[in-house]
């Protein structure tokens, strides 16, 4: 059951983000970038909800008033 959900997860990783389906075209020169991309990932579809990037907006905008 466990390795369900991992390879759910890969499969996720590879279908949304365009960097990892073919280096030839889309490359990440920064491992920053791609650390920062997984971290999102995890953020938001892995741990929370995927709506919750909507928000930030209006969460920053908030803070700066």
């Amino acid at each position: 059951m466990n390795a369900i959900r991992i390879e759910r997860n890969n499969y996720l990783m590879r279908h949304g983000f365009g960097r990892f389906k073919r280096k030839s075209i889309i490359v990440s020169k920064s491992v920053e970038r791609v650390d920062l991309t997984i971290a999102l990932f995890a953020k938001f579809r892995v741990n929370g909800n995927i709506f919750d990037i909507l928000n930030i907006g209006e969460m920053q905008q908030s803070i700066i008033i």
